[in-house]
């Protein structure tokens, strides 16, 4: 089941079927049974996805025997509902974050199915002050003890969660998805998890869906 908020998913999972499973759907009809198995509800508010999730879920997971919920992405109406820079939305974003974790978590719990939740990422600049303290031998300190960077290859911004670090304390596995230096290849990072060791995979995307390209066993978590 997908609760799908921003993607259109349909015609991609056709192709990813017909691609890697070509001996199975054979013909259109094969794959629109398929299709037909994956049910889509497609939230555009934020009440209507709260609503969703805390009245008619559970329900609608007994009475077809639900075994994935994918809930694409938690960040879409949060964020255009919720204006992060005023400090009071902080809390009563942070109160809807909590009732829909603690739900999807009872889903998973008492039906024993996983739960996915995407995020999605945005971009943090720093000032001057703090490109100072990370990155000092990139810096020159003008009359006003301000520092700029010396050439580009310093970094005055990075890459953040969207929902903040509260967000990261609500789940119980954190994959970071990101590309590498070659650009068809992609990595997945387990970065939290209680039941798992920490693991770097390689992958790559075409019309098949994923494909697994290697892995590495780290030594430790990372943010």
């Amino acid at each position: 089941m997908l609760v799908n908020v921003c993607l259109n998913y349909y015609y991609r999972l056709l192709e990813i079927a017909s691609a890697r499973y070509g001996n199975v759907y054979v013909n259109e009809q094969s794959l629109l049974d398929m299709v037909s198995k994956v049910y889509v509800f497609r939230e555009r508010s934020l009440q209507s996805l709260v609503n969703r999730l805390l009245d008619s879920l559970e329900d609608f997971v007994v009475m077809h025997n639900v075994g994935l919920i994918i809930l694409d992405s938690i960040a879409s109406l949060i964020r255009r509902e919720f204006n992060a820079s005023i400090r009071s939305n902080i809390f009563e974003r942070n109160k809807v974050l909590t009732r829909q974790a603690t739900q999807l978590k009872h889903l998973a719990s008492s039906f024993h199915i996983p739960v996915i939740i995407t995020n999605q990422i945005t971009t943090q600049f720093k000032k001057p002050s703090d490109v100072n303290i990370l990155h000092k031998d990139n810096c020159k300190v003008d009359e006003d003890n301000k520092c700029y960077a010396l050439d580009d290859t310093t970094k005055n911004e990075s890459t953040v969660l969207a929902l903040g670090t509260y967000w990261t304390h609500c789940v119980n596995s954190r994959i970071l998805l990101q590309y590498t230096e070659m650009h068809t290849l992609r990595e997945l990072c387990l970065v939290k998890s209680s039941q798992a060791p920490p693991l770097k995979l390689f992958y790559t995307i075409d019309s098949s869906g994923l494909n697994i390209e290697g892995y590495t066993v780290l030594s430790s978590y990372y943010s």
